[in-house]
């Protein structure tokens, strides 16, 4: 699905997001094989097609792309931290087509769903898929254990609404993690080589989504203009960095009593932009991420006019991996994980068994460099949004030489792709 053209390989970005689905079993003596009785539940019939006059926004307005990656820098151990909440919030949807009563009621609510909201995930996977001047590609698939019978009804959505291929694999049979990994890494351009490390005799479905976006800066930075300069890191020590370098005639550029910020776009429509905030220099940036929230999110977007000026950027590059299990918790996501609780009847019926979430497993790869940019997610902070005036004839300058908080995100369907907070640009 992913597109792969020698002419644009500058800009990568690749997202995997996987569900565990396991079965937990309520008494021992009963095999999770066990045969399962089919039944037919109507309670979410597939929308058709002529009900998609009154769309669902996904948009970041329900805050759920904001409150996700607190947590993560709350929560995480890595440096650098990179998501793509839109990722995020696809895989979650997947699993909510399968939920029921209360464990559907939580996952919604903290992922920002409505009840067709599904039919929005379709109208998105339809407007990406013609680009033609940057590669931005979703692929989801569903990966089932042999031997057991799952509703209908739900694997006709996810394929319908989501256009997730479906598999069956005998998850006895040890290769079949390879099967899983090899359409990660056919996915991904071969950036990301697995997801699964094992399966357990209690997993029954995998539900894995992954994004691709490879694209060229609007304007390009000159290699000549790249020069080593200091990058000074959160314990104040300095580190040489290559620094990218150019001056603009016109950009959208903002500055105020807390940040500066740029708006750089992708290919020459621009409908692809990154944001690339700068805390002042005495913020520490956990600090400045913690307290970002939508309003203020929200008014830095508004906030961009186009002004005259030179902007110095370090190349970065980095992986990032972990479980969102945790920050899932944290927002409200909690009968989903519980073996106890979790009700996903509209996916599989088990008569002597129950079907939860057993992780949600997170991986980006992300490089910036001179013709483009390999992303992850980036999560914006700041405590007000005051503007400072400036002189319509004055140039700005910025000069992004400590840790920077930035997203990537479509203009046109004002959706947050990616995500993230750079502490070491080459770590």
């Amino acid at each position: 699905m992913f597109k792969s053209n020698p002419l644009i390989p500058k800009l990568f970005i690749l997202i995997i997001v996987l569900l565990s689905v396991n079965g937990f079993l309520l008494v021992k003596s009963i095999e999770l094989s066990k045969k399962i009785e089919e039944e037919k539940i109507n309670d979410n019939p597939i929308t058709e097609e002529n009900e998609i006059d009154d769309p669902i926004d996904i948009n970041s307005q329900d805050g759920f792309d904001i409150n996700i990656f607190k947590e993560v820098v709350n929560i995480s151990k890595q440096e650098n931290k990179v998501i793509s909440p839109l990722s995020i919030k696809i895989a979650m949807a997947m699993a909510s087509e399968g939920a029921f009563e209360s464990t559907l009621e939580e996952i919604r609510k903290v992922v920002g769903l409505e009840e067709g909201s599904n039919i929005e995930y379709k109208k998105l996977l339809d407007s990406i898929s013609n680009q033609d001047e940057i590669t931005f590609e979703i692929a989801n698939s569903t990966w089932a254990r042999q031997g057991l019978t799952f509703k209908q009804e739900f694997q006709n959505t996810l394929e319908q609404y989501y256009m997730s291929e479906a598999k069956v694999l005998d998850f006895n049979n040890p290769s079949s993690k390879d099967v899983i990994n090899s359409w990660v890494k056919n996915k991904t351009n071969n950036k990301i080589d697995s997801i699964i490390n094992s399966i357990s005799p209690k997993d029954i479905m995998f539900l894995i989504n992954a994004i691709y976006f490879n694209a060229d800066w609007k304007e390009q930075f000159e290699k000549e203009l790249t020069t080593e300069e200091d990058f000074t890191l959160v314990n104040g020590s300095k580190k040489k960095v290559e620094m990218m370098n150019k001056s603009f005639d016109s950009i959208n550029y903002q500055e105020g009593s807390e940040i500066q910020a740029i708006e750089l776009p992708y290919g020459e429509n621009g409908r692809f932009v990154m944001r690339v905030y700068l805390p002042n220099e005495k913020t520490d940036i956990t600090d400045f991420v913690s307290n970002i929230t939508m309003e203020k999110y929200n008014s830095w977007k508004k906030n961009f006019s186009i002004k005259e000026g030179s902007l110095s950027l370090p190349k970065f590059k980095s992986e990032y991996s972990d479980s969102m299990k945790d920050a899932l918790i944290n927002l409200g996501v909690i009968d989903a994980f519980d073996s106890q609780k979790a009700n996903f009847e509209r996916m599989i019926s088990l008569t002597d068994a129950n079907v939860y979430i057993s992780d949600v497993v997170h991986k980006t790869y992300i490089d910036v460099s001179e013709k483009g940019t390999e992303a992850a997610a980036v999560t914006m902070v700041g405590m007000e949004l005051t503007s400072m005036p400036m002189d319509p004839e004055e140039k700005f300058k910025m000069i992004v030489d400590r840790p920077f908080f930035f997203t990537i995100e479509d203009t046109i369907e004002d959706i947050i792709i990616f995500m993230g907070i750079i502490l070491n640009p080459q770590e």
